[in-house]
């Protein structure tokens, strides 16, 4: 995404004077990388339709090798790791295969020459490479955050998931002490409030009908079970 992921035509003002690399891309890790696309090959690309002769094919080979290392010259004069936080190598771009071809062949040590000045010389297969590389990393940082994200929310529901069964256990608790008030007032009711209540009856000789019977309840809520890393965890919340 431009103006997140890279930045274009950024300027800035240095001791030597205003520097404006073409391209500034993002890495994941806080790196970033120029790209560079001012190589003088205009010049070489207009030429490449003419019908050259081999020594005016191969002068061109040679001048446009030798552009391109005082190219790499340059830009390693730049310094713009000096300039630009955590700058990781400078892009050299090429705007076409048949040049970057050209120029290699004419000078096969221009690729080290330029690596060793922390420049790297691309043509558009290997900018286009070096770009998915680079969208590569960001979907696996995303992916890496989501990862971490979802651990951090598990973490945080089993923690109130801890928290829950407290409640529980204290609802269960609290149901145990309702259902044990319930059975001894049944048993109060039986022993000392009925047996009354039916002489009193007897004595009055009315015919009317008996009083409902109340069933104890027999039954304890169910215990909430946890197992020994459950309750350790617990204990830490």
């Amino acid at each position: 995404m431009k103006d997140v992921h890279f930045f274009t035509q950024v300027s800035m003002e240095t001791a030597e004077g205003r520097q404006r690399p073409d391209v500034v891309i993002k890495m994941q890790d806080g790196f970033n990388i120029i790209v560079d696309a001012k190589a003088p090959v205009n010049e070489f690309a207009a030429r490449l339709s003419e019908n050259l002769s081999e020594e005016d094919h191969t002068r061109m080979m040679s001048n446009l090798a030798r552009q391109v290392r005082d190219h790499v010259k340059k830009l390693s004069a730049k310094g713009y790791w000096e300039n630009i936080e955590s700058v990781d190598f400078t892009v050299l771009f090429l705007p076409s295969e048949v040049l970057y071809s050209l120029a290699l062949r004419a000078d096969p040590d221009l690729v080290d020459f330029a690596a060793r000045s922390n420049v790297i010389i691309a043509s558009p297969t290997l900018l286009m490479s070096l770009l998915r590389v680079v969208a590569m990393s960001w979907r696996q940082a995303d992916l890496a955050k989501n990862a971490a994200d979802i651990s951090a929310l598990g973490a945080e529901l089993y923690k109130r998931l801890l928290t829950f069964t407290d409640h529980i256990g204290k609802v269960g608790k609290n149901l145990q002490n309702a259902m044990s008030g319930y059975d001894a007032a049944v048993g109060s009711l039986e022993k000392s409030v009925l047996p009354s209540a039916r002489k009193m009856h007897e004595l009055q000789g009315r015919q009317e009908a008996e009083l409902t019977e109340l069933e104890p309840i027999e039954r304890a809520p169910r215990v909430l079970s946890l197992t020994a890393d459950d309750e350790e965890a617990r204990k830490r919340a």
